[in-house]
C-alpha cells in the first residue's frame, strides 16, 4: 500500500492522466491496484482478459478452442518428466514460465530456455514450481500488435524479427511486413474471446517454407519493439490515450508501410557480444567483423535505432556513449564485451 500511496501522490503533484505499464510487472501490479488509482486512469485489460492473456496455459487453451495453432506442449511441474517430455515432445524444446511474473514477488520470474537434450531438460525445470514446455518450431518470429475495443481489433500492425539477441531472446532489428491475412484473423479470434480493449502484441513462430505457423504469446501491453509501429504510422501511445481518456476511437486501419527497420541499441550490442563470444573460426570472425563495422557505421550516423528522436536525442546519445565505453574497455583491458552498463526492461 505505501506503493499505491506514492503512486497516488505523484498523480496529484503531476496531473498525470494515464498509468501505462510497459512490463509484465507493473501490469499486474497496476491492475490489481486500479481501484485505488482510478479505474479510468490505469492503461490495463480487464482482470477477465488478462487470465486469458498473461497466463501462456491459459492462452494456448482459449488459442486450442478457437482453431489457433500452437506448439506442441503441456505444463510440467518435476525434473524426472525429463525423459517423457522429450519421448513426447521430441527435441530441441522450449522450457518457460506460465506467468512471467506473480503479483507480490520481487523479481521476473525465469525466462525462456531452449533445450536440446533429457539433462538440459531437467536442469530447466528444476527450480521452476511449473513449466509450460513446447516443441520447437523451426523459423522466424513474427509480431501482430493491435489496438482493440470491445474485442473488435480497430488497427493492427505486423513487423518480423531480422534479428534477435539470442535464440530465445527478445528482438535486436526488425522490419514491417504487410499483415499476413492468417496472423490476423488468429489474433482477431483471441482478441473477440477476450474481450480486450487496449493493445496487445502477438508473438508468432512461422516457418515460410512449410506455411506453419504458432502462436507463442500474448503481450497485453505496450513491448520493446513498439517504435516501429508508431514510425510506420501505428502511433499506439497516443490512440490509446485519446481512446480511454478522450473517449475518441479511432478509425480502422490495417494498411501501414512495409519495409521499415528498426534496431535496438543495447539490443544489437547483446547480439554481437553473442556472436564474438561464439565465433570460432576465421571466416565466422570475419563475418562478426562486417557486423562491427556495419553497426559502429550506423551508430555513427543515428541510422534507424527505436531510441532516437531528433526532438529529443538524450537517450540515444546515452546509450551509443555506454556501448562505445563498453567497446573501448574491451580493446584496451582485454575485458569481455558483454555485459551491461545498465538495467532496462526486457
Amino acid at each position: 500500500m505505501a506503493w499505491v500511496e506514492r503512486i497516488k501522490a505523484l498523480i496529484e503533484q503531476h496531473g498525470f492522466s494515464l498509468l501505462v505499464p510497459t512490463s509484465d510487472a507493473s501490469i499486474a501490479q497496476l491492475a490489481a491496484h486500479r481501484a485505488d488509482l482510478g479505474e479510468h486512469r490505469v492503461a490495463a485489460p480487464s482482470d477477465a482478459t488478462l487470465e486469458i492473456l498473461v497466463d501462456k496455459g491459459a492462452t494456448r487453451e482459449a488459442a486450442r478452442k478457437l482453431g489457433v495453432p500452437t506448439a506442441s506442449g503441456r505444463l510440467s511441474s518435476a525434473p524426472h518428466d525429463a525423459d517423457q517430455l522429450a519421448h513426447e515432445l521430441g527435441l530441441p524444446l522450449i522450457v518457460k514460465s506460465p506467468r512471467s511474473y506473480s503479483l507480490g514477488e520481487a523479481s521476473q520470474k525465469t525466462g525462456v530456455a531452449l533445450v536440446e537434450s533429457r539433462e538440459e531438460i531437467a536442469d530447466a525445470l528444476s527450480g521452476r514450481e511449473t513449466a509450460l514446455v513446447e516443441g520447437f518450431l523451426p523459423g522466424f518470429c513474427r509480431g501482430v500488435s493491435v489496438l482493440a475495443k470491445d474485442g473488435e481489433v480497430l488497427q493492427a500492425f505486423q513487423h518480423k524479427r531480422l534479428r534477435q539477441e539470442h535464440a530465445t531472446g527478445p528482438s535486436s532489428w526488425r522490419v514491417s511486413e504487410d499483415l499476413d491475412p492468417a496472423l490476423l484473423e488468429a489474433s482477431r479470434r483471441i482478441v473477440a474471446h477476450s474481450g480486450l480493449t487496449g493493445v496487445a502484441m502477438f508473438e508468432y513462430r512461422c516457418n515460410d517454407e512449410t506455411g506453419e505457423f504458432a502462436l507463442l504469446e500474448v503481450n497485453p501491453r505496450f513491448w520493446g519493439s513498439m517504435q516501429l509501429a508508431a514510425d510506420a504510422g501505428a502511433d499506439y501511445p497516443a490512440l490509446l490515450h485519446d481512446m480511454l481518456i478522450e473517449g475518441q476511437v479511432p478509425g480502422k486501419r490495417f494498411d501501414f508501410p512495409s519495409g521499415l527497420q528498426k534496431r535496438s541499441v543495447w539490443g544489437e550490442f547483446d547480439a554481437l557480444s553473442q556472436a564474438f563470444e561464439t565465433a570460432g573460426g576465421g571466416l565466422e570472425r570475419i563475418a562478426f567483423m562486417r557486423r562491427l563495422t556495419q553497426f559502429l557505421g550506423a551508430l555513427a550516423k543515428r541510422e534507424g535505432f527505436d531510441s532516437y528522436a531528433k526532438d529529443d536525442p538524450e537517450p540515444f546519445e546515452r546509450e551509443r556513449a555506454q556501448v562505445l565505453g563498453r567497446f573501448r574497455s574491451r580493446i584496451t583491458n582485454n575485458a569481455p564485451i558483454g555485459g551491461r552498463t545498465t538495467s532496462r526492461d526486457r
